[in-house]
């Protein structure tokens, strides 16, 4: 097996879906990928016949992405995808930022010398598929890296919860492929100095990247979600 199938099958246990977890997880693609814009209404019977399957489950998972936030119900019901406001996205960065400085103290001192080199040899993975110009590869190795090889090792899987929901709802994945292909090399150099932080156990240090990262993804948050 390749480095690559070994990454991106890490964590990962088959489980039974239903038709509605699959519906939820179509359209939550949808809205992350930028397929389904921000109030964009979402119609029930329409998504039901692309999706193949019946209304039923379809409007389960759209109660669901309520409840999760992703979408809103108006007074009449329709289903809008919700569109944040500048101070929802700044107190839910503020957010991330808390939990993630947090976690990477954790990942300091708990991630194994070997977890470090399987996370070196996804970053050098990521640097080489940047420079071929494979960005659809760069964000999946990229959330490889951050949330198995890195917020894994935090050993508190309530934490990396909570920073994955939190990832998945402002980190969409084109405004992540945006700021990769605008400006990859400086993603890439954060990268490496998150690592080499680990590598030295120094928590001050990677508190500061994990900080530089985040006023990087904020501002290009600002500039493309509205």
């Amino acid at each position: 097996m390749n480095s690559s199938a070994s990454l991106i099958n890490l964590g990962k246990t088959p489980q039974r879906r239903t038709r509605r977890d699959e519906a939820h997880d179509r359209i939550l693609r949808g809205i992350l990928e930028g397929e389904f814009l921000p109030r964009e209404r979402l119609v029930p019977s329409r998504l039901a016949e692309q999706l193949g399957t019946s209304r039923t489950p379809v409007r389960e998972a759209l109660q669901q992405l309520e409840v999760e936030g992703y979408v809103t119900a108006d007074n009449g019901r329709a289903v809008l995808v919700k569109d944040h406001s500048a101070k929802e996205v700044q107190e839910f960065y503020e957010l991330r930022e808390a939990l993630e400085c947090g976690a990477i103290e954790l990942v300091c001192e708990r991630i194994s010398d070997e977890r470090l080199q399987e996370a070196r040899r996804c970053h050098e993975e990521m640097t080489e598929a940047a420079r071929e110009g494979d960005f659809d590869r760069v964000l999946e190795l990229n959330a490889i890296f951050h949330m198995e090889l890195i917020y894994g090792e935090a050993r508190n899987e309530r934490l990396r919860s909570m920073i994955r929901s939190l990832r998945n709802r402002f980190l969409e994945k084109r405004l992540i492929k945006v700021s990769m292909i605008e400006d990859w090399e400086k993603k890439m150099g954060q990268h490496e100095r998150l690592l080499e932080a680990l590598e030295k156990r120094d928590r001050s240090l990677a508190r500061e990247v994990v900080r530089s990262h985040f006023a990087t993804a904020l501002e290009v948050q600002k500039r493309w979600a509205h």
